[in-house]
């Protein structure tokens, strides 16, 4: 199964999963991504940039912190956010 890697907001117990570490040829360690329920796939590049953005708009002066489930394993009972709805933009109504 493996670690996996979290973007959370404490404050409202949610979070956006980042999936893995993996070790590009070169050695280095990228996070696997965003999962997108629509696609059934993993997302890279621009568009986990773009839904992180959207992520930390929307929770913005909240409690923030990345951390692995290993770590802090109560992060499987916090909401996910689903990398599609972030990609859509961050709903100004939330939060």
């Amino acid at each position: 199964m493996g670690i996996y890697y979290f973007l959370c907001c404490k404050t409202c117990e949610t979070a956006i999963d980042l999936g893995k570490k993996i070790a590009k040829k070169d050695g280095t360690l990228v996070m696997q991504g965003l999962f997108s329920e629509e696609g059934l796939k993993w997302l890279s590049g621009d568009l986990v940039w773009i839904a992180v953005q959207s992520f930390l708009q929307i929770h913005e002066n909240h409690e923030l912190i990345f951390v692995s489930d290993e770590n802090l394993p109560e992060v499987h009972t916090y909401e996910n956010t689903e990398a599609d709805e972030l990609l859509k933009g961050p709903n100004k109504g939330q939060h």
